[in-house]
């Protein structure tokens, strides 16, 4: 890590909950990963590769942008690793400075390693060249519109704003269409509720629904893969709201049938103290091989409960003792 003073400790490997000395700089590192500690100075650990070309400060303005809300699934992973490798062929292969022409098929192969070197060199580039960005008081009767900044493929939110200034990029939406006279305030426009779609980096959308239509909305609201929708009621709007993905415990929902008549048992992945994740398994059904690949933790469990003809799952504990490898999961069934 870099501790400061342009001190930079020696190489170590990475553990988790483990503690490491560095004896020249007379220091004792623990690997906890908690955002905040009340007995240790916290500090930024790099991979030695990626300190190799720093070629910024590690700003906190750097450390909140690329600060995921919670960890992504695996195939959001592959996603952004498919699209840095991709974009990064294509613009080798329009460089003019090279002795031939190649196929892209070439050029994906030697981007291929280049993938997280190309990752923190456009990230640290967008968060220098990016304005920080404050608080907004919107009147919700003027137009709202939205600027974006796009990051590994996707566009995100950055600001929203009544009017547009001078400065403003050329990616921006309309939002919300102001009221007209004509239009006037009704019983069906005292005001709207607030939709915001959000993933592990930040905000993708953001839907301002009229109370009329909320119900008919949250059945075909659109498809934003990869991303949780919020809902903020009108009656909030008014007073500050924090649009941001600010939830510490990084939890997110994930469903599985239960207790159909052809389930012939379920399949839990723990690590030993939660349950990260469940699956049901039904009669002459392959299994979901997906599911399996999803599950990150570095340390993961994965256990078969049977079920026998009229047997049904009622409670999913979890018994625990002293230490944290006494945790146990248990199914109770009827």
């Amino acid at each position: 890590p870099d501790v400061g003073d342009d001190r930079v400790s020696g190489e170590f490997e990475f553990q988790h909950s483990r503690s490491t000395y560095d004896e020249d700089l007379d220091i004792n590192i623990h690997l906890c990963r908690h955002d905040k500690c009340r007995d240790r100075t916290n500090t930024v650990c790099f991979h030695s590769r990626c300190y190799e070309f720093s070629s910024y400060s590690i700003t906190p303005a750097f450390l909140a942008a690329t600060k995921y809300a919670f960890v992504p699934p695996a195939h959001e992973e592959r996603r952004r690793a498919d699209y840095i490798q991709r974009a990064l062929a294509q613009n080798l292969q329009l460089m003019t400075d090279w002795p031939r022409e190649l196929p892209l098929e070439l050029w994906l192969m030697v981007a291929e390693p280049l993938i997280p070197d190309c990752a923190v060199l456009s990230t640290k580039e967008l968060v220098h060249r990016t304005d920080t960005i404050g608080d907004s008081v919107l009147d919700l009767t003027l137009p709202v519109y939205a600027t974006f900044v796009k990051i590994d493929g996707r566009y995100y939110v950055r600001r929203l704003l009544n009017a547009l200034g001078t400065q403003d990029s050329k990616q921006v939406c309309l939002f919300l269409p102001g009221r007209t006279e004509k239009q006037g305030r009704d019983d069906g426009d005292e005001g709207k509720d607030l939709f915001v779609a959000e993933d592990h980096v930040g905000i993708r959308q953001v839907i301002f629904v009229s109370p009329g239509r909320r119900d008919e909305w949250c059945r075909s609201h659109p498809s934003v893969p990869g991303a949780w929708w919020k809902h903020i009621p009108r009656e909030d709007i008014p007073s500050a709201v924090a649009i941001e993905t600010n939830d510490s415990a990084g939890l997110r929902m994930r469903f599985f049938d239960c207790n159909y008549p052809d389930i012939i048992g379920y399949s839990v992945a723990t690590d030993g103290a939660e349950v990260l994740a469940m699956t049901s398994h039904r009669q002459g059904q392959k299994p979901d091989r997906g599911l399996y690949n999803e599950v990150t933790s570095g340390i993961c469990f994965w256990m078969y409960m049977p079920m026998n003809q009229n047997e049904y799952l009622t409670e999913i504990c979890r018994r625990a003792g002293r230490l944290i490898m006494d945790v146990q999961v248990v199914g109770i069934t009827v």
